[in-house]
């Protein structure tokens, strides 16, 4: 009996020790998780911070996102570190409405207004202080209308080109027809709104001039033939010949 005493009692002061390392396992996986819960607090309230004050910010990339998480705005360096651009976008976040860029190595600047479709309908750039252009698009996406300045020159194109007065009447058109075989014209307005002069250049017909009246009818005509060849024509009000040449 004397010897299986001591031998409880070895037994006892073991499972006291297991008992004790079993709490201090518990209480350590405890510690673990409640500081784990609160760094991810700390972490998530770092993340989600309302407003930050800075006087000086260094990134590579920055997009600034709505309450839903759509990127609405991004502001990037292209890989290579030339071209830096900022991109505004519509509620879908993919569909870009402005953007304007520069590069670093060629000077080039740009600037470009989207439809809600995403489509370009204007363009502007400068390109390293040489030249600078402004091209509208049509809904097709097709160029309406190019300006461009060089320095020295500017140079012009479009479809049809409007001149309007203060009340907004149309006083002047000059452009081109319509059609693959598009000739040039111009088209001169009274007050009303009602095209008087004509002056068109038309390679297959007739290079000419033609004057119309008070309610738009064309009373005269002159020009020069495809065969090179002198015409001319009177009409009356009625749309009658009353003479012409040859």
């Amino acid at each position: 009996m004397d010897k299986e005493e001591p031998q409880n009692q070895d037994i006892h002061n073991l499972r006291q020790k297991v008992r004790r390392l079993e709490r201090l396992v518990v209480m350590m996986l405890i510690l673990i998780v409640v500081a784990g819960a609160a760094g991810w607090t700390a972490r998530e309230h770092l993340l989600s911070v309302d407003t930050v004050i800075a006087t000086k910010i260094q990134t590579n990339h920055l997009d600034v996102n709505d309450t839903d998480g759509k990127v609405r705005c991004r502001v990037a360096l292209t890989p290579n570190q030339d071209f830096v651009s900022m991109k505004f976008f519509g509620s879908d976040t993919t569909t870009m409405r402005l953007s304007l860029g520069v590069s670093a190595s060629t000077g080039t600047t740009g600037f470009a207004l989207y439809n809600k479709i995403g489509k370009k309908i204007i363009f502007m750039t400068n390109e390293a202080d040489t030249s600078t252009s402004v091209t509208v698009y049509n809904k097709d996406g097709e160029v309406a209308t190019s300006i461009m300045n060089n320095g020295q020159n500017n140079v012009i194109f479009s479809g049809n080109y409007v001149v309007t007065d203060k009340s907004g009447a149309t006083r002047a058109i000059m452009g081109l027809s319509e059609g693959a075989d598009g000739f040039p014209y111009i088209d001169l307005y009274d007050k009303e709104g009602i095209k008087r002069v004509g002056l068109y250049a038309h390679e297959k017909e007739t290079y000419g001039l033609a004057l119309f009246d008070a309610k738009g009818f064309n009373r005269a005509t002159v020009g020069i033939t495809s065969q090179s060849s002198g015409a001319a024509a009177i009409i009356d009000a009625g749309g009658k010949i009353l003479w012409k040449a040859p």
